[in-house]
């Protein structure tokens, strides 16, 4: 009767235990671009790495940076790269993490009827680093490039792989929802 394990079931064991095969770490660190950290204070390099090699291997390094940006009490990580491995900024900015969907923006979402009357600024083209939840970081950027422009408005013309808008502003007027 056999009663040592096999050494590839010991390092199994060893590597679940530690946390390394998680591909699900939890992180209070937000995936940000250039815009959202603009005005953060840079804590500190991050290399994510993982013993893993195949599927996911990319992932697991993510969640390995995003630990560390966490431990260096970062709020906010901007990837430099993500091929083959995953390397990061790390960024506090003040305040509680916000979500890019919760960014803060004084520019309404409008429609064509909203924007009818006001004095067209500029066209604004957001960006945002690959993944899920794409478009709407991109969305985020255009959002904050058109806050910057001074405008009050942004009408969408492409939300297609990217998010491009005009941004205007309008005065004399309170604020109006899109039409339902």
């Amino acid at each position: 009767m056999k009663t040592a394990l096999p050494i590839h079931r010991l390092l199994c064991a060893a590597l679940l235990a530690s946390g390394c095969a998680s591909a699900n770490t939890p992180s209070n660190v937000l995936q940000a671009d250039e815009a959202m950290v603009s005005d953060c204070q840079y804590v500190g390099d991050v290399v994510g790495t993982s013993m893993l090699p195949g599927p996911g291997y990319v992932d697991r390094c993510q969640q390995s940076a995003l630990s560390q940006a966490d431990n260096l009490g970062a709020t906010h990580l901007r990837w430099t790269s993500l091929n083959n491995g995953a390397t990061g900024k790390a960024y506090k900015c003040g305040g509680p993490a916000t979500t890019p969907t919760q960014a803060s923006s004084n520019v309404l979402e409008a429609d064509e009827r909203m924007v009818s009357g006001c004095q067209y600024l500029d066209d604004v083209t957001g960006s945002g680093f690959p993944g899920p939840g794409y478009v709407e970081r991109c969305k985020q950027s255009a959002l904050r490039k058109a806050d910057k422009l001074g405008a009050t408005h942004l009408l969408w013309t492409s939300l297609n792989n990217s998010a491009t808008g005009k941004a205007y502003k309008c005065t004399g007027s309170p604020a109006r929802t899109p039409a339902q």
